[in-house]
């Protein structure tokens, strides 16, 4: 990890931000695919393959949660349409 951080707190922001990046550089030196093994060797110690690794990561997750909560946001604005239709016997 980089000393450049000295705060406890920023090391737990940098900690929970670098860990996904690290762990996915880890596993693909410990399972390398077919003909890549010297590149997963060379990456493995790399942290700045680590931080892209991580941004790709996060920005992954906040899609993902983007996503689920856009489908809530719309269901639920299904949900009072329908609602309103059966409440005014109205047909569209």
């Amino acid at each position: 990890m980089l000393k450049i951080i000295t705060f406890p707190i920023w090391g737990i922001f940098w900690l929970l931000f670098y860990l996904p990046g690290k762990l996915i550089i880890e596993f693909q030196y410990l399972f390398p695919e077919r003909g890549k093994v010297v590149g997963s060797g060379r990456r493995k110690d790399s942290v700045v393959a680590a931080i892209i690794k991580s941004i790709g990561f996060w920005v992954s997750v906040i899609a993902l949660i983007l996503f689920f909560v856009t489908m809530v946001i719309n269901q639920h604005e299904k949900d009072a349409r329908e609602h309103k239709l059966a409440v005014s016997g109205e047909m569209q």
